[in-house]
């Protein structure tokens, strides 16, 4: 992986290279704009000037879910047995691993050996009442 101003580049698949990547806030619109394609492609060509000989092959988009916070929004619920990790926006990969041993333990044994206050969906119960339940 190499990253540089403005994005990053990997190994992708067989014999491709994946240069990423922007953020928009734009709702559910997949659609790639072609200011995001010139930033990547202006970001991949000035690290390997001999990609400018390389065809596209694909642009796409992907949703990254974050919380109203900024922060992951981790831990039971209001309704019994219902567990939530979910809002990690763009750090969900990186992530992964503390997560999921947080679930675990939630499941496993009632609790996650974590302080997950911050992370609580209770946070956002309102007037209405608690979140999920």
């Amino acid at each position: 992986m190499v990253f540089a101003p403005g994005g990053y580049l990997v190994p992708w698949e067989q014999d491709g290279l994946l240069a990423g990547s922007t953020m928009e806030e734009v709702g559910f619109d997949r659609n790639v704009t072609p200011e995001a394609r010139a930033a990547l492609t202006a970001m991949a060509l000035a690290l390997v000037p001999g990609l400018v000989e390389s065809d596209v092959a694909d642009h796409w988009a992907g949703f990254r879910p974050a919380s109203g916070d900024g922060r992951p929004v981790v831990g039971e619920t209001a309704l019994k047995g219902l567990i939530v990790a979910t809002g990690h926006f763009r750090n969900g990969v990186l992530l992964t691993p503390v997560t999921s041993e947080v679930v675990a333990g939630l499941v496993v044994r009632g609790e996650s050996g974590l302080d997950l206050s911050a992370f609580t969906p209770a946070r956002f119960a309102g007037a209405d009442g608690p979140l999920f339940g």
